[in-house]
């Protein structure tokens, strides 16, 4: 278990706030969009839960309540929270944000999973979360989730067409292009997954 001061603890229950809020939001919105063009509820709750945006985010708001609570995890459950969550951020702004015009509370949604809570996630981690407890060794570990993501995503698109991602979608794109576009963001996991332990292994900071 990892060490968090109380104002530490503080930070962490106003960004699992914002994911809760986040969450409720995009998960309301999507019911009714889905149910206003003919889809069924459950079906919504499906998609909902297949998208990386709302599992990081959901994993973010979990572990960052057991902290405010005082249970933080291990070092290496906070970094793979910062990991999923900062990849969100920087794949959104990169390669999402450009395509679609979000309005009205799904702006709001928008900014709070793809903004606030990514930004807000990884200064609590930089600040608050003491270092020196990581490893490279435990990059592997941290890939399995998103690469398994991965696997499951095109899996499920290749039995019903239905992608979470157009940079994924091998129907439209093809499987040169998809494969290519997979080992990009497979290659994104990783170089992020290094800064994390590299700034965890850098000399002067605060240690657990």
């Amino acid at each position: 278990m990892t060490d968090i001061s109380p104002a530490g603890r503080l930070t962490a229950g106003v960004v699992a706030t914002a994911g809760f809020f986040g969450l409720a939001l995009q998960l309301v919105l999507i019911i009714g969009t889905t149910t206003a063009s003919g889809g069924t509820a459950t079906r919504a709750i499906f998609n909902f839960f297949c998208f990386f945006t709302i599992l990081s985010n959901a994993i973010v708001t979990a572990v960052l309540t057991r902290v405010a609570l005082g249970k933080a995890p291990a070092a290496s459950w906070l970094g793979a929270t910062t990991l999923y969550i900062a990849v969100v951020g920087i794949t959104y702004s990169v390669a999402l944000r450009h395509i679609w015009n979000p309005q009205g509370w799904q702006l709001v949604a928008d900014h709070a999973l793809h903004d606030v809570v990514p930004v807000l996630a990884v200064l609590f981690w930089l600040v608050f979360v003491p270092k020196g407890r990581l490893s490279v060794r435990i990059i592997p570990f941290w890939l399995i989730f998103p690469v398994g993501y991965l696997g499951w995503s095109l899996a499920r698109g290749a039995v019903d067409g239905w992608y979470p991602y157009y940079f994924i979608d091998a129907g439209k794109l093809g499987y040169a292009v998809m494969a290519r576009n997979a080992l990009l963001v497979t290659a994104l996991f990783a170089l992020v997954a290094l800064a994390v332990v590299g700034i965890d292994r850098l000399p002067g900071q605060r240690r657990g």
